[in-house]
């Protein structure tokens, strides 16, 4: 059975570990490193925040549109501004789903009333914009006539 002690490298006079100012300067550069990267940390999940929730505003907005034509009846979708949601809801079954705004972004309407309809072969029932924003960034969702089509732009 091999002895522990000889397992263990010997370290003779011409090894020796790292000196304290090493030490901190490579503590001062992580420290640097860290404050830099936490102080640009609130504004990247803020753009996020805004980016994510018009993902999710479109995704819906293309639901209720598919619904609309798969199922051959109306839908609506409506921004409730007092309860800051959204909602898409079907004249036969009602709503299909519901969302809240999260805090901080906003909706006002460009040239478009906050409630949309599609028809039941997918056409809007006007079409114009929304503004949306944030403290940092405005899009406007634009709405054109036809099938239900819409974009995002950044003002």
């Amino acid at each position: 059975m091999p002895q522990l002690h000889r397992l263990i490298p010997y370290q003779g006079k011409g090894q020796k570990g790292f000196t304290l100012s090493e030490i901190l300067i490579v503590l001062s550069i992580f420290i640097m490193l860290f404050t830099l990267s936490s102080s640009l940390y609130p504004h990247f999940i803020r753009e996020y925040r805004l980016k994510l929730f018009l993902n999710q505003l479109s995704t819906d907005l293309l639901y209720a549109h598919q619904y609309a034509i798969s199922h051959q009846v109306h839908v609506s979708v409506i921004i409730d501004k007092n309860t800051r949601r959204y909602l898409v809801q079907s004249y036969l079954d009602g709503t299909l789903l519901q969302r809240d705004i999260p805090k901080g972004i906003n909706i006002k309407r460009g040239t478009l009333d906050f409630i949309v309809y599609f028809t039941s072969t997918g056409s809007v029932s006007q079409s114009g914009t929304w503004i949306i924003y944030d403290e940092r960034s405005t899009y406007n969702m634009i709405l054109n006539f036809g099938q239900g089509r819409f974009r995002f732009e950044k003002v």
